[in-house]
């Protein structure tokens, strides 16, 4: 029997489970992972959410959920990538706690029920730090000097964003948008829009333990990923100190030398129309000049569509009622 949204079935928990880059032993974890859920004694539900490359996995998904799994396949049009594809699991999920869940193992199935347990009242997220990490040194190197760039830019203190096991409750997908890769800085967008996000130590699973070695436009994707985070995290509310600081630096190296040039042809009688320095600090000048107009258009953008902006939550009001 079908549902139409406001009459899906409630449940307690919704896990998300995104197939966006690749699926290991499928059929056994997801019904490690329906063990584990059901050892909570709340209900609960899947919804596996496949990009069209990884239709392949429709038909397997549709028989363990014909075969006692409680749960849905939804496959989209096209390549949306998995922040879309996470929204799209937010707004069909019938449960208040949302748990994202990988197709492959990071850690034991049976522990993501450490994070229930540490998901208190005063808490609106739970997410896995790996550690001890088992796999090989070069992805430990990787992950470390993505996270110290993070913690250094951003002042975060997550230290595995490239998990992607997240327990959270349901209103923080409404709140923050996710496009793109943001998936992968979920917990940091939840942090920076007032939302309390914890993150525990789970030992990491042996299966996830080999080494990957991605193409080098991955790894150059992550990094315009990291600078996009960085942007959106400090300065997305004030362009115009970020694009500012820029073009005050450019403008004033520019000046002083464009400055120590003339100084040297009125009074030492130095040519500079065929010095290269001159091209070199007239650019400096017009960028300078165009760094600052980015920041005062942004600053433009962000005041005409600041009413309909809310880069922050209320976590609670107390009413003070008359006797």
């Amino acid at each position: 029997m079908s549902h139409t949204p406001d009459q899906r079935p409630q449940v307690d928990i919704t896990a998300l489970v995104p197939i966006t880059e690749r699926a290991e032993n499928l059929d056994l974890l997801i019904r490690q992972y329906d063990e584990a859920l059901a050892s909570l004694g709340r209900s609960h539900e899947f919804i596996f959410l496949l990009s069209p490359e990884y239709a392949q996995y429709g038909p397997q998904l549709e028989n363990l959920c014909m075969s006692g799994i409680n749960g849905k396949t939804i496959t989209m049009s096209r390549g949306f990538g998995e922040a879309t594809i996470l929204q799209v699991g937010g707004e069909m999920a019938s449960g208040d706690l949302i748990i994202t869940l990988p197709p492959y193992e990071q850690i034991a199935p049976a522990a993501i029920t450490q994070l229930f347990d540490a998901l208190t009242d005063d808490l609106e997220m739970v997410v896995v730090n790996r550690s001890p990490r088992t796999d090989a040194k070069f992805n430990q190197t990787m992950a470390r000097w993505f996270s110290r760039i993070l913690i250094n830019s951003s002042g975060s203190g997550f230290k595995d964003m490239g998990c992607g096991i997240r327990l959270f409750r349901k209103n923080i997908l409404r709140e923050l948008r996710l496009y793109g890769d943001l998936h992968r800085f979920l917990p940091l967008l939840a942090e920076q829009q007032g939302f309390r996000v914890k993150e525990i130590d789970i030992q990491q699973s042996p299966q996830d333990s080999r080494k990957r070695v991605y193409s080098a436009s991955t790894y150059l994707g992550r990094l315009f990923d990291l600078l996009t985070i960085v942007f959106l995290t400090k300065f997305n509310q004030k362009p115009l100190r970020f694009f500012g600081a820029g073009g005050a630096a450019c403008l004033i190296v520019a000046l002083i030398g464009l400055g120590w040039l003339a100084i040297e042809r009125i009074f030492f009688d130095v040519a500079a129309a065929d010095r290269p320095l001159l091209v070199l600090f007239s650019l400096l000048l017009v960028l300078g000049v165009q760094l600052g107009a980015i920041g005062l258009v942004g600053e433009t953008i962000i005041f005409t569509h600041a009413k309909n902006n809310k880069p922050y939550t209320i976590r609670k009001i107390v009413n003070k009622h008359e006797a």
